[in-house]
């Protein structure tokens, strides 16, 4: 189970990516994956699942979609 939730992207969203717009999203049990579109028109994703990487390392990556 995934431990990083929707609302705690959201604010990471709103703190680093200000003027982005959701494309798609899905909030499931074992992944949450937010593709995005930033200020300037670049697409990013941010995810984040049940993975041990995710649950010890950090709770999410933000990569260019």
């Amino acid at each position: 189970m995934k431990t990083f939730t929707y609302k705690q992207a959201i604010e990471i969203l709103n703190k680093y990516f200000k003027g982005y717009k959701v494309l798609r999203k899905f909030d499931g049990i074992r992944e949450l994956s937010i593709l995005f579109r930033d200020a300037n028109g670049k697409k990013w994703e941010l995810l984040s699942t049940a993975d041990p990487y995710f649950q010890t390392v950090e709770d999410f990556v933000i990569i260019e979609a």
